[in-house]
């Protein structure tokens, strides 16, 4: 296998990295309260390598944060349907810790956005490109619950009737013209029609 360049190694963008510089070292960060279940993963692992078995239920991991950087087609998330009307996206600049989800369980924050009822994920078109975000979806109220949060990758059919946060159209839109004006093949022109189908009405 070719040995990657340090220019290929550059292009890279290093993880998500609240504690330190990201680097080919940074380790795995587990947004919300993952850290001991996947700890029990690894352990787990590590002892059927070695031929044994671990004896005892998989521990279940409860619903954290969800961190991503804004790109030109926007944060797009979703998550598994839920039976509740009643849901609420808290969208945060900082790490969303255990501790915090917790505190926004108890007692949820004003800025909390409503989700409308239908919507089957919501496209960040509020936080400025480059920026990191953290996001936390509950369901409830009484007592309110921590919902699993999922990216959305190209092409992007996962979400089909989202919650549209500022104007997204017309970022994706600028976007688009943006790239087009470097010129484009065709990954980048399939890129942009997935970005954008949303938007149209055959897609409402």
């Amino acid at each position: 296998m070719a040995r990657k360049s340090d220019d290929d190694a550059a292009a890279l963008e290093g993880p998500v990295c609240h504690h330190t510089a990201p680097s080919g070292n940074t380790p795995l960060v587990w947004v919300g309260d993952g850290e001991a279940a996947a700890e029990a993963v690894l352990r787990r692992v590590a002892v059927q390598a070695l031929g044994g078995d671990e004896a005892g239920p998989e521990p279940e991991r409860a619903a954290g944060a969800f961190g991503a950087r804004q790109r030109g087609w926007l944060t797009r998330l979703t998550w598994a349907p839920s039976p509740s009307v009643d849901l609420r996206l808290v969208r945060s600049r900082s790490f969303l810790d255990a501790d915090a989800l917790d505190a926004m369980a108890a007692a949820m924050p004003e800025g909390a956005i409503e989700v409308p009822a239908g919507a089957d994920g919501v496209i960040d078109g509020l936080t400025p490109e480059g920026e990191v975000m953290f996001y936390a979806l509950f369901q409830g109220p009484g007592p309110w619950v921590r919902v699993p949060l999922m990216p959305v990758p190209p092409p992007f059919d996962e979400v089909r009737t989202p919650l549209v946060l500022g104007d997204a159209e017309a970022r994706v839109r600028s976007w688009a013209e943006r790239l087009q004006e470097r010129g484009l093949d065709e990954t980048g022109r399939e890129l942009i029609a997935a970005a954008s189908a949303v938007f149209t009405a055959d897609r409402r």
